[in-house]
């Protein structure tokens, strides 16, 4: 498992550098904001997907080292989903 600092950094990392809605509505989140908000944790799970199938692969399709560091914080998301 994923530490809890290491996922929200990454999270905010990526949420830092994108101009959308969700990065004006939740950023930067917290453990605390993802531990006790199910809807957000959704949200950001579809949010870190959607980037991991344009930035995660190399043009082999192979994951590279940003898809790994994503698919971690994607995991954490959905234990901090389980627990809330």
């Amino acid at each position: 498992m994923i530490d809890e600092s290491r996922a929200v950094s990454i999270i905010n990392r990526y949420l830092e550098n994108e101009n959308s809605s969700i990065k004006a509505q939740f950023f930067p989140v917290s453990v605390y904001t993802l531990t006790h908000n199910s809807q957000l944790c959704d949200i950001l799970i579809d949010f870190l997907g959607d980037l991991y199938v344009c930035k995660g692969l190399d043009s082999n399709y192979e994951e590279n080292v940003y898809g790994a560091e994503m698919q971690e914080a994607i995991q954490f998301l959905a234990f901090c989903r389980g627990a809330s």
